[in-house]
């Protein structure tokens, strides 16, 4: 009977192959870093922009119609300052400083446009601004309603 020798051990090539395989791994690991860290950064923004915007509409939605007006929203610290922007029509209110956005968020910006004051229907537009780590400006709005509730309370 011929006596068969067995291999012990591995090769070079082997040893080189797992290299190989193992530094493909790490650096496909690797690349996926920054991707997640980018998408993470906007996800945490529109997140922590939705609600900032939602609790200023909350804190609008409290208010009947004939209560939305620039010495009513300041004194309830709802925004910034009493000289709105805009036409007549309509006037633009910024709320950075109340919701201190600008600390919240890189260049955070709050900006709320209210249509229709003095009337029983008024449209308020919520918009939170912000810049992301990249540098990229993003905006969030929301837009509700307030109507004058005197008519549907009870006596």
């Amino acid at each position: 009977m011929a006596r068969t020798r067995t291999r012990r051990g591995t090769t070079l090539i082997e040893i080189m192959a797992a290299v190989f395989v193992l530094t493909m791994t790490v650096v496909a690991a690797g690349a996926l870093f920054p991707l997640s860290s980018l998408l993470r950064d906007r996800s945490g923004g529109y997140s922590q922009a939705a609600a900032a915007a939602q609790h200023k509409v909350e804190q609008i939605r409290r208010l009947d119609a004939g209560q939305i007006n620039a010495s009513s929203l300041l004194s309830r610290q709802i925004i910034d300052t009493a000289d709105p922007a805009g036409t007549a029509s309509s006037a633009v209110f910024p709320f950075t400083a109340t919701d201190r956005l600008a600390q919240k968020f890189a260049q955070g910006q709050g900006l709320m446009v209210v249509t229709g004051m003095g009337s029983d229907l008024v449209r308020v537009d919520v918009e939170v601004r912000w810049k992301a780590f990249t540098g990229k400006a993003h905006v969030h709005r929301v837009t509700t309603f307030v109507a004058d509730k005197t008519p549907w309370r009870v006596p």
